[in-house]
Parts: C-alpha cells; sequence; structure tokens
C-alpha cells in the first residue's frame, strides 16, 4: 500500500454500486473512492442516433480534506444527502430520457 497525504492506495479507485430496485429498468448510481475524494454519480445510456453509449455521470466530488474535516456522524450524513440527491437526479434524467424518447422515436428505453 501506499501513501497519498494519508489516504492508502488500496483505497483508492473502488467503487460501490446500488441498484435502484423496482424503478424502471433498475438503474445504477454509484459511490467511488478517487485521488481528489468521494465521487458519487450515475451510470446511463447516451444515445447518438441509433448507437447506445453507456457513461457515467458524476454528480458530486467531495474531497478528502472536506471529508475528513467532518466528525464521523457528519461524514455518514453527507454521504447518504449526497446519494439522495444522485438517485433523485438519476430518477429526473430518466423520465427526461423517457419522455424524449416516447416524444421522438414512439418508444420508450
Amino acid at each position: 500500500m501506499y501513501s497519498f497525504d494519508g489516504i492508502e492506495k488500496a483505497a483508492i479507485d473502488r467503487s460501490f454500486n446500488f441498484k435502484l430496485e423496482g424503478f424502471a429498468d433498475e438503474p445504477n448510481v454509484y459511490l467511488r473512492t478517487t485521488i481528489e475524494g468521494l465521487e458519487l454519480g450515475f451510470e446511463t445510456i447516451f444515445w447518438h442516433g441509433q448507437v447506445p453509449s453507456p457513461s457515467s455521470v458524476k454528480k458530486h466530488l467531495v474531497t478528502w480534506d472536506t471529508f475528513h474535516s467532518l466528525g464521523r456522524e457528519q461524514q455518514l450524513e453527507l454521504i447518504l444527502e449526497l446519494l439522495m440527491k444522485t438517485i433523485n437526479s438519476r430518477k429526473r434524467q430518466y423520465r427526461k430520457c423517457q419522455s424524449c424518447a416516447s416524444k421522438h422515436l414512439g418508444t420508450v428505453f
């Protein structure tokens, strides 16, 4: 293990995925540890004409300095708050895409 300002390399580039069970096609949101901090976002598919392109959309980044300046309970509250914001953002994006697909293609993805 290597240290980057007190952050061990073993803890970097880990990803935790959460399936939104019971919602639409059960999309994933994620929490990732990066060299910059904790990243929250969701997986989606962008359509370029008829060609699907899987992609990750980063919604929030909490730097390690900010994260470590908080107490344990505050850290957990922040993660939960940002995770809920990410989930709601994904749901809004899905509804928007569903509407566009119905309007322009006559199908819903």
